[in-house]
């Protein structure tokens, strides 16, 4: 009804513009980027020294729901087994109990502080988004915004900004990423540029805003 209804459809990512296709709306759609603010997405400095991290931080973060595969991405790891390395998940509910269980390579965590979520992308070494499906995977910017590296099913905004990160379609494909991650490989500043040119709010107002001039010069 929402597709039908509308006047206009915002569409970001290549499945966005997929969906509008197969429910015959492809005629309504825009873009329309998905975009972070800078005050409510930047983290700082000391997630690893709280937690005795001393090796390398792997994160995934957003919850423990069906659609993130927490517990598959856990058991991924510990199969690849990266050197020096511990993951990390961070949720704020399991009441669907799916958080990973807790090992030396594993730890689990729920955080309702969304300043500790932010301060724990700023210091992990790589961002892992092993979700099935995402509207487009905010913290993919997230993480490009406080310049940290980015590994990701081949998704959503992932498939979007391949250039700026690793996309794998396998857990083969993402067991290859940990056991070769390097971080000097990652172009991170390249990265940082892209969000903060292309990916903030005022670009999602300003395209918004675009879409309505446009259909007044119609």
């Amino acid at each position: 009804s929402g597709l039908r209804d509308c006047q206009w459809i915002g569409c970001s990512t290549p499945q966005d513009w997929k969906h509008c296709e197969k429910h015959g709306a492809a005629y309504k759609a825009v873009t329309v980027r998905h975009g972070i603010t800078w005050q409510d997405c930047m983290g700082t400095p000391g997630f690893k020294a709280k937690h005795g991290i001393t090796g390398r931080m792997f994160l995934s973060c957003g919850g423990y729901w069906p659609n993130k595969a927490m517990r598959e991405l856990a058991r991924t790891f510990e199969i690849a087994n990266p050197r020096d390395s511990v993951l990390v998940t961070t949720g704020y509910d399991n009441r669907m109990d799916l958080m990973p269980e807790e090992s030396s390579l594993v730890k689990p965590m729920l955080l309702e502080d969304r300043q500790e979520v932010l301060s724990a992308i700023h210091d992990a070494d790589c961002l892992i988004m092993h979700s099935y499906q995402e509207g487009f995977g905010l913290v993919l910017l997230e993480a490009m915004l406080n310049q940290t590296p980015w590994i990701a099913r081949n998704i959503a905004g992932a498939e979007l900004m391949k250039d700026h990160g690793r996309v794998y379609s396998s857990d083969a494909e993402l067991m290859m990423h940990l056991r070769n991650f390097d971080r000097s490989r990652f172009d991170i500043r390249a990265a940082y540029e892209h969000v903060t040119s292309n990916h903030m709010i005022w670009n999602t107002v300003d395209d918004i805003e675009q879409v309505v001039i446009n259909q007044n010069k119609i």
